[in-house]
This record gives structure tokens, C-alpha cells and sequence, in this order.
């Protein structure tokens, strides 16, 4: 699927290139709102070079995080991190290493992933485990456990995310150190088959409504009626399509038989 892009973010030119920094304008730059959503994480990876690659994701309970599976494809568990604090107050930053009494790391024990993907780009979740978010009592988000794709056609979702906040055409660029929110109306979902049931794997398309996602928002929460109902995946650049993974029953059992939820 070439033409869509990924929403993680990466500071060598090889990366940046790879991840489609320089988008179109419409793209470029997460408006919507300042958010506050204790759920949702940071993600980062320490690449080579000191490159670092960033992405949000979700603690489900148990200290699982459900993200993107293209944010953590070949790397090593123990080179992510996990940063969670007040999303309020944009003290979190740990490209620069700051912390606060509301805002830590914390390191990584183990991921799973969707045996299908990258084969099926549909499924593009990954579960990291960090125990020491249970520790510090952080707050998991329920997750959507039945239904499908399809009948989120027409509702207006929330998508949460830390993606790249910088003005276009502005460099160096970096990433959210707020939590930022968009209003999206789910627009039509793309499934494996001409039968759709409740295993029925999908990709849910939308439309932000108030803004758009940027890079750094890969693996971030799709809030549907309350509930985790998909993950930020790509857009399409085409069109300016925003893709989400779909969280049906299928993922949904995965997700509790992995995290124990």
C-alpha cells in the first residue's frame, strides 16, 4: 500500500523520509485541541545515531499498551520506552530527558503482535508490556469487545495522539509534548470478505473534522461511544484519508487473553 503513510516520527533523514514528514499542508500539522486522557501514552524508540522514533499508544490494563504494530516492527523490547504524565501540562518531553512528579518513563518488558501483519496491514496492532504502569495506578481505557467495522460507519469518533505539532514548512520539526485530540466521522470500512461478522477483520476510513493526524500519532486511540475502538494507522496521501485498525471482536480477544484484561 504504497500511498499511504505511516504516523510514527524519526530523526534521521533516512527515517523522515521513510515516514513522509514533509506531507501536504493539509496534512502536516495536528489542530483539533489540547486533550486530557491519562490513558494514553508515549511511545519512543533510541535508534542508532541517537535517532529517535516516536508514537502513542494506550494502556489497556495490566501494564499492556496497545499501539501500532509498524511502530515496533524489528526492534528490540528492551530499546522502548513508555512515558506517561499530566498530558495538561506538556511537561513530559523525554527526546530532552525531562521528567516531573507527573511525568515518568518507564521501560518495556515484552510485546506481542498480530502474527498477519505486515502481510495484512488491516491488523497493524501491537501490544508492549510495561509492568510499571500498573504500579503507578495509571488508568486503563475500556475496550470495544464486540461488533464490527461497519457500524461505525457515520459516527463521530475521537482519535488522541502526540504526533508532530510544528508549523508547516518549519524545521527543525519535533513532536507533541501535549496531548492533542481530533474529532473524526467514520466514513466506510474496508473488511476481508463479502460476509461481515463479528470476527471480521477491518479498517475503519474517517475524516477529521477539526483537524488532522500528523506524525508521531501512529498507535494512538480511536475513542468511539466511550470505548477503545480502533488505532491510528496511516493516511492516505492521496486523498488525506485517515486509516484506523479496527479493535473488532477478534482483536478485541486478543487483546484480553494477552494483557489478562
Amino acid at each position: 500500500m504504497t500511498s499511504f503513510k505511516k504516523l510514527l516520527t524519526a530523526s534521521s533523514a533516512l527515517a523522515i523520509a521513510a515516514v513522509g514528514l514533509n506531507a501536504p499542508a493539509s496534512q502536516a500539522v495536528v489542530r483539533g485541541k489540547n486533550a486530557d486522557n491519562p490513558a494514553v501514552v508515549k511511545i519512543w524508540l533510541q535508534g542508532e545515531h541517537d535517532g529517535t522514533k516516536v508514537c502513542t499508544g494506550t494502556h489497556v490494563g495490566n501494564g499492556w499498551v496497545l499501539t501500532a504494530a509498524h511502530c515496533g516492527m524489528h526492534m528490540h523490547h528492551k530499546t522502548l520506552r513508555v512515558g506517561w504524565g499530566d498530558p495538561r501540562t506538556g511537561a513530559y518531553n523525554p527526546e530532552r530527558g525531562q521528567t516531573s512528579t507527573d511525568a515518568r518513563t518507564y521501560g518495556v518488558e515484552g510485546t506481542a503482535d498480530r502474527a498477519e501483519y505486515p502481510d495484512d496491514y488491516r491488523v497493524d496492532m501491537m501490544l508492549i508490556h510495561s509492568p510499571e504502569l500498573e504500579t503507578a495506578q495509571v488508568p486503563a481505557m475500556p475496550i470495544r469487545t464486540e461488533g464490527t467495522a461497519q457500524q461505525l460507519i457515520a459516527k463521530t469518533c475521537t482519535a488522541y495522539g502526540y504526533g508532530d505539532q510544528t508549523p508547516v514548512r518549519q524545521k527543525p520539526r519535533k513532536v507533541g509534548e501535549r496531548l492533542k485530540s481530533v474529532s473524526v466521522r467514520m466514513t466506510s470500512a474496508e473488511t476481508d470478505g463479502t460476509t461481515i461478522d463479528s470476527t471480521a477483520l477491518g479498517n475503519l476510513h474517517g475524516r477529521g473534522l477539526n483537524g488532522s493526524l500528523s506524525s508521531g500519532d501512529s498507535g494512538g486511540p480511536v475513542v468511539c461511544d466511550g470505548v477503545l475502538s480502533g488505532v491510528i494507522s496511516s493516511i492516505d496521501n492521496a486523498s488525506g484519508q485517515l486509516i484506523f485498525a479496527s479493535l473488532d471482536a477478534e482483536e478485541a480477544a486478543w487483546i484480553q487473553n494477552t494483557a489478562n484484561i
